[in-house]
């Protein structure tokens, strides 16, 4: 997506459905009044809502607006089918089209969530290799790189570098 103000723009008219685009132009023209969107899945996930929420507020500032956001299950923690992640409130033409890339950018990433916690409990004593970039490991660490350096690898010795990516599977 481009983040300047008027590509935002457009990114976001080209992937709203048609529906909440009429939505926000019929609601500028007959008058905008202050809205609560409660942001749920119909399943039970783990929340993720970090990548919404620094999308949506990009986007008000974009605006040059604020949203009132309550994050109601803060991320990494279980959260039953239909209850709400996060209330968003503001002014319903400026939030109106963002509902669907809102639900794109909160639904994968929380059933990604609940899909690898599931993983990891029917997997405990499996290593894995998080997608991390190497400078994201912990190669500072000369005690967690001992311990990291002991398990038993599943795919080629890559580099110590790469090595400290490695970690146990966990439960959240």
């Amino acid at each position: 997506m481009d983040t300047s103000p008027s590509g935002l723009a457009a990114d976001i008219a080209a992937r709203t459905d048609v529906y909440f685009n009429r939505t926000r132009q019929v609601v500028e023209r007959f008058g905008d009044r202050r809205v609560t969107y409660a942001v749920f899945l119909r399943r039970p996930v783990v929340s993720a809502p970090r990548l919404m929420l620094d999308w949506i507020n990009e986007v008000a500032a974009a605006r040059g607006t604020h949203f009132e956001i309550n994050v109601t299950h803060p991320e990494g923690t279980w959260t039953g089918a239909g209850e709400p992640l996060v209330y968003i409130s503001g002014s319903f033409s400026l939030l109106s089209d963002l509902e669907t890339i809102m639900l794109q950018k909160i639904g994968p990433a929380c059933v990604a969530a609940h899909n690898a916690y599931q993983m990891c409990l029917s997997l405990p004593g499996v290593a894995f290799w998080p997608m991390v970039p190497p400078s994201a490991a912990l190669p500072h660490k000369k005690k967690a790189l001992k311990a990291l350096s002991a398990m038993p690898m599943m795919a080629p010795r890559i580099g110590m570098a790469a090595r400290a990516a490695w970690a146990p599977c966990r439960t959240l």
